[in-house]
This record gives structure tokens, C-alpha cells and sequence, in this order.
């Protein structure tokens, strides 16, 4: 049969079926087979494909294929909120972290070990040939904390190793971004992209500070990235970077 596209109010022709099937409490759901899979509206994943022999639902990962064996049946009530009937969706992010396509790094001053004024803390993210780096952190100090983000410094020595957690702890897959602290660095080189500060007070009462870099930057692949936390409270205070990414192919 040729595709049937149906003004809103239009009746089914009589030479087509409406298939009704039986969610096992008693009740009922219309289906309506989906042709286009893999649909991204604002970052929200909002893909329902229908298995055509079964009538039932899917919610598939985004990297898949539609395929029998690839998909995951899910039971369609879920699908939908039981009070205002809103379709439920998850963001792009979050539906990462269920794959096990999310990763976290983080490093802090050792305790005892504080920063004194004017030091620093440094986290290095280098990034590989294959993937890019979709990434934010979260920066903690103590005090009044100066903030830098530069791309491509010189390095002699990239430092100590930090692992690299996947956020789905069920899952093996493991980054290809390596993460270190402390890394030797020539200073004044790369290019400072953010340069900003974190009003945490100063002295011995210094409050302390936290921000999150704003919305995910995208790190470029054969690219380093330092992070660099520089304590100007004026005492030493206790600092804090914890990165997350995840990684993908260039569009």
C-alpha cells in the first residue's frame, strides 16, 4: 500500500486496521507505527520506533540502528506521565550517562596541604586524534579563586595520573580523554580562553566559592586543556576541579 499522510480529523480508510494492544491490566493502547528513528529536538532524545510484528514500543540509544535485535522493549506506560499524560523524555547528557558514554575526573588540594596564596591547582585534559571532547567542570575554592582555561600550553611533564570514572559504574566502556593533576607547564603559553573569578572572600573568615563552566564547551581533537585554579584570598585555602565529559565523532 502506498503511505497514507491523513489531515488532522481524517478517518482511516476502510482498507486500513487500527491495531489495539493489550497492555495485560485490562486496558488498551492505540499504536501508530513511526518511520523516523533517531530524532534530536534540543538535545532531547525523543526516539519511539514500533517493532511492525509485535506493535510494541522501543526507546532505543541514538548510535543504534533500527533493528529487532538492537532494540529494547519497554512497556508504552512508562513512556508517558500517569497524571497530565506529557510524553516522558530524557536529555542528551543524562541518556549518556545510561550507556555508559559519560566520564568524570577530579582532583583536590590535599587536606593538610593547602594552597597558599597566589598557588595554584592544575588539571590537564588532553584529548585524543579520534574523539572530540564535549566537557564542563565544576571549580571550588576556598577564597577568592582566579579562573583559566587554556588551550595548548607548553608541557614538559604532563603530570600525575587521575582515573577516569565511567558514570554508569555497571558499565566497562572507558575514556579515551587522559586526565592528569599537576602537570609542568611553561607559563604565559597556549591561548587563555576563560579567564574569570570566584568572589569567595578573603582572609582568615573567607567564605569560599563554587561555579560550573556554563553550558558544555566542545574540546578539539589533538587538543590539551588546563584548568587552573589560583588561590587570591590572601591564606591558604583548600581548592577543587572535577571535570566531566563525554566523547564523540565530529559532526
Amino acid at each position: 500500500m502506498a503511505d497514507f499522510t491523513p489531515r488532522q480529523g481524517d478517518a482511516l480508510p476502510p482498507t486500513m486496521r487500527t491495531r489495539w494492544v493489550d497492555l495485560g491490566d485490562g486496558t488498551h493502547a492505540r499504536m501508530v507505527s513511526v518511520v523516523q528513528a533517531g530524532l534530536l529536538i534540543g538535545g532531547v532524545v525523543v526516539q519511539w520506533p514500533i517493532d511492525p510484528a509485535t506493535g510494541r514500543l522501543f526507546i532505543i540509544d541514538p548510535r543504534l540502528t533500527f533493528t529487532g535485535t538492537a532494540l529494547q522493549v519497554i512497556d508504552p506506560r512508562f513512556l508517558f506521565d500517569e497524571i497530565v499524560g506529557n510524553q516522558r523524555v530524557i536529555l542528551g547528557p543524562h541518556n549518556r550517562v545510561h550507556t555508559g558514554g559519560f566520564f568524570e575526573a577530579s582532583y583536590m588540594s590535599p587536606h593538610g596541604a593547602e594552597i597558599a596564596n597566589d598557588g595554584s591547582i592544575l588539571m590537564l585534559l588532553q584529548v585524543g586524534a579520534n574523539l572530540e571532547m564535549h566537557w564542563t567542570a565544576e571549580l571550588s575554592g576556598g577564597g577568592d579563586t582566579e579562573v583559566r582555561i587554556v588551550r595548548n600550553p607548553t608541557i614538559t611533564n604532563v603530570g600525575t595520573a587521575l582515573t577516569a570514572f565511567n558514570m554508569n559504574d555497571g558499565n566497562a566502556s572507558t575514556a579515551t580523554v587522559t586526565a592528569t593533576h599537576t602537570p609542568t607547564v611553561t607559563g604565559g603559553t597556549g591561548t587563555v580562553m576563560l579567564n574569570d573569578f570566584l568572589g569567595g572572600g578573603s582572609g582568615p573568615r573567607a567564605t569560599g566559592a563554587d561555579s560550573r563552566v556554563g553550558l558544555e564547551r566542545i574540546g578539539a581533537r589533538n587538543t590539551n586543556y588546563l584548568i587552573e585554579l589560583i588561590n587570591r584570598s590572601g591564606n591558604a585555602q583548600m581548592m577543587s576541579i572535577h571535570a566531566q565529559w563525554y566523547e564523540e565523532a565530529p559532526a
